[in-house]
């Protein structure tokens, strides 16, 4: 019986040791397999981060081929990596126009898992692929979710609806469907100028002119839609204004057959609109009687700089606001009383100035002294240099004005101390009415501008120009009350490194993120860095499918203050 017992401890024993055998057995399958997997995990990562690196330095073919080396290992996988790898990929085939590519992409996510980017993408590929039905049902699953979706994706699905809509004919709809875009995003200008577009189609010219302008009140550089302008005002029997944006449009495209065509009508329709000139934005008459503003002294009123107001002329008209005197090269030729019509002129190769009755010839710098400290008042002035058919305006400017001979015309400089040149410059490029502490800061920003800018332009005759080459400065009609306080509380203040004023560069926009110095002008400054200007700066997108969904979006941003 003890032997009998004896025996089965045994058997027990070598039952146990295989248990335990198996169990380790298993045990170091599992670790492996754990292994093996995060390493792989790893693995991927490391493929990830060396694709979207590819992606940003441009070299697009070899992303591709890192993105599909994951795929392929798993291509139904849920793995997270897979599913970024396919995202990524899809969006690069979309930013290279490889729609069918990229639908595959997408249909092959949304079966994977659902997602409302997804979804709105493939609708996108869809589209431009022509394949409407299929596009409208993906647009519409994205407005109809009853999942909290992105302000930026419902703003973009109902656009893409409208647009469908609009190629389909069905005009009411595509207008409720830009309409909500706009809606949701109010500063959406392509919805504004697309409800203008169904408008224009259904022949309501008029209300397509006041959608076309509530587009370019947003955003000024929307592309061809002068050309839209021109026409719609031609359809409403406005001729003059038709020639003025379609001359614009044909400035803007130059080989636009069908703004030709109507110009050519026009010509043959009203040959009286082309007679004295081939252009229709001339400027207006000159006013016979103006009005000269009142201005003070600042108590400081800073180094003298020479603003290029004029570049390239060969005809102005001015007054001064007191009795003047004129000088050339230092010697007194005339002396004038307030408010003389004066014209400086070029005619063939020799200028001349005219005032009163007298023709006075020039070939060298000419100066226009006021008596008192008044303004100069001049005539006719493109709102926007180079872009007549915006318009023109009357302005006036303090200190002393410059005639500086050039080839073919002159310069016309305005002299100006560089606080009072401040008091327009601000508030030209920054709206008074925002908070004050940014006023004062765009105040220093614009002083240290101008003072690490003086003489930029010394073989033109001056310091700096008067418009977005330099700062935007357009004379005394501009000032305000607030940034006059700014300029004034800030008298002297500027931006130093290294103890030198900094190149204090800015833009009006930058698009959610500024750039380092040394990627666009080859100067590596270090107060110069990119940097976010969101209100909670976040980190830049990293790979194809982070840039194309940051693009859709508009984050809070500094840059962004309608």
């Amino acid at each position: 019986m003890c032997l009998n017992v004896l025996k089965r401890l045994c058997r027990g024993v070598k039952n146990m040791r295989r248990f335990f055998t198996f169990v380790l057995l298993i045990s170091t399958m599992l670790l492996v397999s754990i292994s093996w997997g995060e390493a792989s995990h790893y693995d991927d990562l490391q493929v990830l981060e060396r694709a979207a690196n590819l992606y940003i330095s441009g070299n697009i073919s070899a992303s591709i081929d890192e993105y599909l080396s994951i795929i392929e290992s798993y291509p139904m996988s849920q793995d997270k990596a897979v599913i970024e790898a396919r995202k990524n990929l899809a969006a690069i085939y979309e930013e290279q126009g490889d729609y069918i590519e990229a639908a595959r992409q997408y249909e092959t996510l949304l079966i994977l898992e659902e997602d409302l980017l997804s979804r709105f993408s493939l609708g996108v590929a869809y589209y431009n692929l022509g394949l409407l039905d299929l596009a409208e049902s993906q647009f519409r699953h994205v407005v109809d979710s009853r999942k909290e979706v992105p302000l930026f994706l419902m703003r973009e699905a109902n656009f893409f609806l409208g647009k469908i809509s609009l190629d389909l004919m069905r005009y009411s709809q595509a207008i409720s469907y830009f309409s909500q875009a706009v809606e949701v995003d109010p500063y959406f200008a392509l919805g504004f100028f697309y409800i203008g577009e169904t408008y224009f189609k259904m022949g309501r010219f008029a209300d397509a002119i006041n959608y076309y302008f509530k587009a370019t009140n947003i955003e000024r550089s929307l592309v061809g839609i002068r050309s839209r302008l021109g026409v719609a005002y031609f359809m409403l029997g406005n001729v003059d204004q038709a020639l003025t944006y379609l001359r614009g449009a044909i400035d803007e495209f130059p080989d636009d057959i069908e703004v030709k065509k109507l110009l050519e009508q026009i010509a043959e329709d009203y040959p009286e609109k082309f007679i004295e000139s081939e252009i229709a934005y001339e400027p207006p008459p000159i006013k016979e009687v103006v009005s000269f503003a009142t201005v003070s002294v600042p108590e400081n009123t800073g180094p003298d700089i020479r603003s290029g107001i004029l570049p390239n002329a060969d005809e102005v008209f001015f007054r001064v606001g007191s009795s003047f005197s004129v000088e050339l090269d230092g010697k007194l030729i005339y002396t004038g009383e307030a408010a003389e019509l004066c014209r400086v002129y070029e005619d063939g190769s020799a200028l001349f100035l005219e005032v009163e009755e007298r023709t006075i010839p020039f070939s060298t710098n000419l100066k226009v002294i006021p008596d008192q400290y008044v303004t100069i008042y001049i005539h006719n002035m493109e709102r926007y240099p180079g872009q007549p058919w915006l318009g023109y305006e009357d302005r006036q400017y303090r200190g002393v004005l410059e005639i500086i001979p050039r080839n073919g015309g002159f310069a016309v400089v305005n002299v100006v101390g560089l606080e009072e040149l401040l008091l327009s410059a601000v508030p030209s490029e920054m709206p008074a009415s925002w908070p004050m502490e940014a006023l004062k800061t765009q105040a220093v920003a614009t002083r240290s501008y101008v003072i690490a800018n003086k003489g930029r332009y010394v073989s033109q005759g001056f310091d700096i120009r008067a418009d977005q080459f330099s700062i935007v400065y357009r004379g005394v009609n501009f000032e305000h009350d607030r940034s006059t306080a700014a300029v004034l509380e800030t008298a002297g203040e500027v931006l130093m490194y290294d103890g030198r004023v900094v190149e204090a560069v800015f833009t009006a926009n930058a698009g959610g993120h500024t750039e380092n110095s040394l990627d666009i002008w080859g100067g590596d400054y270090p107060y110069l860095s990119a940097i976010s200007t969101e209100r909670s700066p976040s980190a830049p997108p990293q790979s194809p499918y982070e840039l194309k969904t940051w693009l859709m979006d508009r984050p809070p941003s500094f840059s962004f203050n309608p």
